[in-house]
């Protein structure tokens, strides 16, 4: 019997996710059954259950399907579900037997972790959990269950309990325990764990929960999710430091002021303008960086990325990282690889990089950029690279006019480039320098070097060619008063002169609609930009069968971005899958 409620739910979160925006219910509504549960839940699932669902995501997955060979799906989800009753209760379908009592909106909740944090892999331990879903007939949802019991041989009871019909089922080693109310049902593992009396402290007035579910960007959601996890997360390093060495043991209790103040966690899932899967995710920092930079952690966040900047990206490009201060975040990462090596070495835990080895390693990739660059890496280069930035990688245009393997390999067959905004242009000029010193002293036959201008910006060309490559391989080093470049000439063209763009890309616009405002980093897909490789496929020796499954991704994907902001103390995330017209 719950198994068949756990895929009901299941079923109804995929539908949320799926459905037009115009089902999409405001946060308040979603949540209305969080009155029945605990305020000090961990964490809390609320999804939508109303009338639409399902013929909304047949046609949805009926679209997917089609374009994916050999796809997996034989049934539509409303015959799935049919067939799911009848086995239940031997008679009927969803639609007569469930949709008529089933209300609005569902909830989950683990309702405590306390077991799960000492349980030490112990599969057998469960934890309490409760089921609420809103109902529109008590009398026909006891019914469903109760046949459903006789039809499947569970034996069971039932017994009044206040304004609740109870029914337990007594056969199971895993027993279920569901009260019907007039408007709502519970399910749960034991009469103790359903809400019959109401709370003392329910979620609902929580303004931890009511906060931080605020914080998500969007007014609507099909389903919204709210995480609190900090105490489990503390007891749950307790439970595992007690089996530890003293070193170890050391280890993790200095780690545990990083999560009295871990912050509550909220996300939400909806589609956007009929076509556009969305995940939101939103917490608020609270003092969690206050303890980060006592940790030791760094605490600098990255500033919003300019939209003008994405002039220096070409049109066309499928793959993008869009961000900013790369200086900023070379050097954060370093300074949290030596925070994590100092733990190491202090703990005298085996299997880690020491400090000392490190530093070592540091020092090496220092001396390798002190002598391709002529700088210093921390003290010069990094502290260079301030404002936004760009790495990408996209197809040769030749490739779209290519009809043979002859015409595919005779070009480097991609363009890439990165380009950042430098604080100090002469940074740029001493970096070409002394590449150039280098590449001369060291080429050899192979690499040869020239000076050219492109976009107006003196650039340094390598050219690397040799009897066992097809083509010459050219890569570009380049700086102007603005940014500083490396990457193919193409890219080179449009990232020293700012001509146009990504802004000119109706993929791009189509994918910026979506994106978080003032995002500090956008990663971005696109597969207008990657329909050449269908072709190019068969021609190096795929077969058509993996044609075809390349091809499918040009049927239910138009263009793809994961955005993310750092603003007002609070943390908000954006993934969006956006389907084809």
């Amino acid at each position: 019997m719950k198994r068949f409620l756990v895929l009901l739910l299941v079923l109804a979160a995929a539908l949320g996710v799926m459905i037009a925006p115009v089902s999409a219910a405001p946060i308040a509504d979603l949540n209305a059954l969080a009155t029945y549960f605990p305020a000090d839940v961990p964490f809390f699932i609320s999804l939508r259950t109303d009338d639409g669902y399902i013929e909304s995501l047949d046609a949805l997955v009926q679209k997917i399907s089609s374009a994916i060979p050999d796809a997996p799906v034989s049934e539509t989800l409303q015959e799935q579900l049919d067939k799911g009753v009848k086995e239940l209760i031997g008679s009927g379908d969803f639609q007569s037997e469930v949709r008529s009592w089933l209300g609005d909106v569902a909830s989950f909740s683990v309702l405590s972790l306390d077991e799960m944090a000492t349980a030490n892999g112990d599969s057998s331990v469960q934890p309490p959990i409760l089921f609420a879903i809103s109902i529109k007939d008590s009398a026909a949802a006891v019914d469903f269950f109760t046949t459903g019991f006789e039809n499947t041989n569970n034996e069971f009871t039932t017994s009044t309990e206040g304004d609740y019909t109870v029914i337990t089922q007594t056969s199971a080693r895993d027993r279920a325990v569901i009260a019907v109310g007039s408007d709502v049902l519970f399910l749960g593992r034991s009469l103790a764990d359903l809400p019959i009396n109401g709370q003392s402290e329910s979620l609902a007035a929580s303004a931890s929960f009511n906060d931080t579910l605020g914080l998500l960007p969007e007014p609507d959601y099909n389903i919204t999710g709210y995480l609190n996890l900090g105490d489990f997360l503390q007891a749950m390093m307790a439970a595992q430091s007690e089996n530890m060495e003293a070193p170890e043991m050391a280890m993790m209790e200095s780690l545990a002021p990083l999560f009295t103040d871990f912050p509550a966690q909220a996300f939400g899932l909806t589609v956007l303008d009929g076509r556009s899967l969305t995940i939101d995710f939103a917490s608020p920092f609270g003092a969690l960086l206050e303890r980060y930079a006592e940790f030791g952690l760094p605490t600098a966040l990255n500033s919003p990325i300019d939209p003008a900047f994405a002039a220096r990206i070409p049109a066309g490009v499928p793959l993008l990282i869009h961000s900013t201060d790369l200086g900023l975040t070379l050097s954060n990462s370093i300074q949290s690889f030596r925070m994590q090596a100092e733990m190491m070495s202090s703990s005298m835990t085996t299997g880690g990089m020491s400090s000392e080895e490190l530093e070592q390693g540091l020092a090496q990739v220092g001396f390798v950029v002190r002598g391709l660059t002529g700088l210093d890496l921390e003290t010069e280069l990094l502290p260079a690279l301030q404002g936004d930035y760009a790495l990408y990688l996209g197809l040769n245009a030749a490739l779209a006019n290519a009809t043979s393997p002859a015409q595919v390999m005779r070009q480097l067959p991609v363009e890439f480039g990165l380009v950042t905004e430098i604080s100090d242009p002469a940074i740029g000029t001493t970096i070409i320098t002394n590449v150039r010193e280098t590449a001369r002293s060291a080429g050899g036959e192979t690499l040869t070097t020239s000076n050219e201008t492109i976009a107006g910006a003196n650039v340094l060309v390598l050219t690397v060619q040799d009897r066992n490559t097809p083509f010459p391989i050219e890569i570009v080093i380049g700086s102007n008063n603005e940014v500083f470049f490396i990457g193919t000439r193409a890219a080179a063209e449009v990232s020293l002169g700012a001509s146009g763009g990504l802004p000119t890309d109706p993929s791009y616009v189509e994918a910026g609609n979506y994106l978080l405002s003032t995002p500090n980093v956008v990663f971005y897909l696109a597969s207008a930009g990657l329909q050449p490789l269908s072709d190019i496929i068969p021609m190096l020796g795929g077969s058509a069968g993996d044609a075809r499954s390349f091809n499918a991704l040009f049927e239910i994907l138009s263009t793809a971005s994961i955005s993310s902001t750092f603003d007002d103390q609070v943390q908000r995330g954006r993934a969006v899958w956006t389907l084809p017209e």
